[in-house]
């Protein structure tokens, strides 16, 4: 009992002074998008248990702003934000919020369409956090088989290549800011069809066109110059793209960075993800080609999460 007591005071004595829980807040925008897509406050949910499962012991909080007031209390290590975008975007109404929370030295992450603001002179708020923005008329959103590459950083730990079908912002516009440095992360080269769509502010443009082949990033990181990090995800459309092992265990390692969470050299390991418990939370109403829709993506779920 002795020495049992003697471990148990010297187990507290060498626990950091000033060691904290790390914790992470998620911003959970509405959805405008039909049934399975976009699912937004449901990804923040999903996420939040994934990271749970692989991290043990840290703090998450998922404010939904449909239904909450945009007030993140405390001083969490980091903010990730996913959510529509334009005049749908869940900071709309206060796109500086970015701006104050990386002045408390909050960590940002930005995934899919959040990368987009309605006022051109909000990327700002972006660029200085996250490192970029989706910018109308330059960048584009089709669907997609993506063949990742991946670049050696403590966030690809574990993380083998891998593909998904679905739909991928490029051409994003990244930031070039003095003393900020973006490191790509994840990468893809589109389809040469992708390029050559109609010309549109979401569609095509020239440069698109004249980059056929070309290696787009969709995952990057950004370290500012006051300390923070920032990270991007052009994907997230579809909630069963966590479904992939390796995608998986990449958007875990990205938030866990965030939030400086140490990444062991096996990546953070999570469960797969179950189709039918998922769907069964999805309150909008049945897509017109839900039938199709199931066939491609329940399919996908099963197979992936048979690979363990």
């Amino acid at each position: 009992m002795k020495n049992l007591l003697a471990c148990f005071v010297f187990f507290i004595l060498a626990l950091p002074l000033n060691a904290r829980q790390p914790h992470i807040v998620f911003l959970a925008g509405n959805s405008i998008h039909r049934w399975g897509d976009h699912e937004n406050l449901l990804m923040c949910n999903l996420y939040k248990d994934l990271l749970t499962k692989a991290c043990g012991e840290i703090k998450i909080d998922v404010l939904d702003t449909t239904k909450s007031q945009l007030q993140i209390d405390g001083n969490p290590d980091a903010v990730i934000i996913i959510g529509e975008g334009e005049g749908n975007h869940p900071l709309k109404s206060n796109p500086a919020l970015l701006e104050e929370l990386s002045r408390k030295k909050i960590n940002i992450g930005v995934i899919h369409y959040a990368l987009h603001f309605s006022d051109a002179k909000d990327y700002k708020y972006l660029d200085s956090t996250v490192g970029g923005h989706y910018e109308p008329h330059w960048s584009v959103n089709p669907t997609w088989l993506a063949n990742f590459t991946l670049e050696r950083h403590p966030i690809t730990n574990g993380v083998k290549p891998f593909s998904i079908n679905d739909e991928y912002y490029f051409n994003i516009r990244f930031s070039d800011i003095a003393g900020q440095k973006i490191t790509p992360i994840a990468k893809a080269a589109p389809p040469d069809k992708v390029r050559m769509y109609r010309f549109g502010a979401h569609t095509g443009n020239q440069y698109v066109r004249d980059n056929k082949g070309k290696s787009e990033t969709l995952l990057w990181v950004a370290e500012n110059p006051n300390g923070t990090r920032g990270f991007g995800y052009a994907g997230g459309h579809s909630i069963w793209a966590f479904a992939q092992k390796d995608f998986r265990k990449l958007m875990v390692n990205a938030a866990a960075w965030l939030a400086k969470i140490e990444i062991p050299a096996q990546g953070l390991e999570s469960p797969p993800i179950n189709y039918d418990e998922i769907a069964a939370k999805i309150t909008k109403e049945e897509r017109p080609d839900k039938e199709y829709y199931e066939e491609v993506w329940k399919t996908f779920v099963e197979k992936n999460s048979a690979q363990r």
